[in-house]
């Protein structure tokens, strides 16, 4: 999922030396004020919140290879509705093995255990937020003999919900959309110069649903597209290509789409900025038990108005369509803020953000505002 908030710049930390080790712990300090705690449609519930958010990147380099550790944490506490209270963690561990001089072993382990976002239920309103634990594995070879680099990847994942009730005490079963993954993909790179890297992967997944076998798909995802970096006025990549989705049980319509993901940034002006994120891929609603074909856009912008004050403003859209059924969700969000840096190790900002949700399903449409005030720093 793309964020709501973001900033496009970065302040720039020097990470603390620990013997052989780069250490760059971080920690932010949110009060916001939420009108719609629960994005409903009727009947709003508002809550003062506030969220502590605690970081720490780990880097290991030892010869030629490369590890690092990064953990995340988040406990947010809402002042009228302690049932909304949730404390989020995850972490990746993640590196390169130089095998030979043209010959790396990557890979990567990470585990969440957090809750959806109010914003991500498409189903019944529960009592309190949903949890989920996801648990992700991959490791790959490359091969790099000249500019042409050749991947071979193959992951493992996990991915759990908590059941939970409604406010009336109904049970709501959410374990039905419990599955695993086993995926392999391949990626072939070729870097035509400095600035422009084109790249082509394929990827085969076949997820296996634990308590629902009428769900079980298989996934092939085709992708083109290019890496590239032009001096300091752009960087990012973006990939295009086809997804096809079958289910093996014969009532369960399959899904084609066609697929897109990148990330950019551009600089226009020696003071602008911009940051675009966009993905649309096909996927399995787990509320629902639906295939779904979704949109992500998120085009963030940062102005600075004077020496380390920035303007941030940012604009989110993201569509679901439920390929069983005639529904189709659509998400809107807008936001605008201040955030000025004191110094290299502390950060501070303040941020409006507005959403809504416009739906055919009875109850789904909201509409929201947050205020919020932030305080970031780094050791």
């Amino acid at each position: 999922m793309l964020l709501w908030a973001g900033t496009v710049y970065a302040a720039e930390y020097e990470p603390i030396k620990f013997g052989s080790f780069l250490l760059t712990p971080k920690l932010t300090i949110e009060q916001s004020y939420d009108d719609n705690i629960f994005a409903a449609e009727d009947d709003e519930e508002t809550d003062f919140i506030t969220a502590l958010k605690p970081s720490l990147l780990v880097e290991k380099s030892y010869r030629d290879h490369e590890f690092a550790l990064e953990t995340e944490g988040e406990a947010k506490k809402f002042w009228d509705h302690s049932d909304e209270d949730v404390i989020n963690f995850k972490s990746e561990f993640r590196g390169k093995v130089v095998a030979r001089r043209t010959l790396m072993l990557p890979f990567k382990v990470s585990y969440e255990n957090a809750h959806l976002d109010r914003t991500e239920e498409r189903g019944s309103l529960t009592r309190e937020p949903t949890g989920f634990m996801k648990l992700k594995t991959e490791i790959g070879v490359e091969y790099t003999p000249n500019r042409l680099t050749l991947g071979i990847y193959s992951g493992y994942n996990q991915t759990r919900f908590d059941n939970g009730e409604t406010f009336g005490g109904v049970e709501i079963i959410r374990d039905d959309g419990d599955y695993d993954t086993v995926y392999g993909r391949g990626v072939v790179k070729y870097s035509a110069g400095t600035e422009w890297t084109p790249f082509m992967s394929l990827m085969y997944g076949e997820n296996k649903y634990k308590n629902v076998s009428s769900r079980d798909n298989n996934v092939l995802r085709v992708m083109a597209g290019a890496e590239a970096a032009y001096h300091d006025l752009l960087k990012g990549s973006a990939a295009f290509g086809h997804d096809w989705r079958s289910y093996d049980a014969a009532g369960a319509d399959d899904v084609q789409a066609f697929s897109a993901e990148g990330s950019l940034w551009l600089k226009l002006k020696p003071r602008m900025t911009f940051k675009l994120d966009f993905l649309r891929h096909s996927e399995e609603d787990n509320v629902v038990n639906d295939g779904i074909v979704e949109i992500e856009i998120h085009l963030r912008n940062a102005y600075e108005l004077k020496h380390n004050l920035f303007l941030n403003t940012g604009t989110q859209w993201r569509n679901t369509k439920f390929e069983d059924t005639d529904r189709t969700d659509n998400i809107y969000g807008g936001s605008i803020g201040i955030s000025y840096i004191l110094n290299r190790r502390i950060e501070v900002g303040g941020e409006y953000l507005h959403r809504w949700r416009d739906s055919p399903a009875a109850g789904s449409d909201f509409e929201g505002n947050i205020f919020m005030i932030r305080l970031t720093g780094k050791l």
